[in-house]
């Protein structure tokens, strides 16, 4: 059983990264055995979070 704390942070890794969406996020949380990925998600809070780190990748690829 992995730890909410390590699907947390590699969500957060994913978002800084990797990912482009939280779907693509929730999938490799998965694909990587995480437990309660669908649990963890649903918080607003990391949501939020997730989508601006995320967005803010996306800009500085732009610029």
């Amino acid at each position: 059983m992995t730890n909410v704390r390590g699907a947390v942070e590699r969500a957060f890794e994913l978002a800084r990264n990797h990912c482009q969406s939280l779907s693509e996020i929730r999938a490799i949380l998965k694909a990587e055995n995480f437990e309660g990925v669908d649990i963890h998600m649903d918080g607003q809070g990391l949501r939020r979070q997730l989508q601006a780190l995320m967005k803010k990748k996306l800009a500085a690829s732009v610029v």
